[in-house]
């Protein structure tokens, strides 16, 4: 911030509630041992495709990959309903 203030000009800050704050943080907190949890899962179905011998490295690339490719429809489709919405 240009002038040394903690909060931007464009936040509305308002007067702190601890209740409020303690909400955030629970919510945080579950929200991270759910994370934790899911990644164990991941852990488990590549340990059982390896177990039936599967490559776990080449399932890993697949993986990425085809994220990479649900990123890229993402923002093909968003550049498509952008133009639609120009008119052009």
């Amino acid at each position: 911030m240009p002038d040394g203030s903690a909060v931007s000009k464009k936040t509305k800050a308002g007067p702190i509630s601890a209740d409020r704050l303690k909400s955030f943080v629970e919510r945080i907190e579950k929200l991270e041992e759910e994370r934790k949890a899911i990644g164990g899962d991941i852990k488990d179905v590549y340990s059982e495709a390896k177990g039936v011998g599967y490559d776990v490295k080449t399932m890993r690339k697949i993986v990425s990959q085809a994220r990479a490719g649900h990123r890229l429809i993402g923002s093909l489709l968003g550049a498509r309903h952008s133009v639609a919405l120009l008119g052009l």
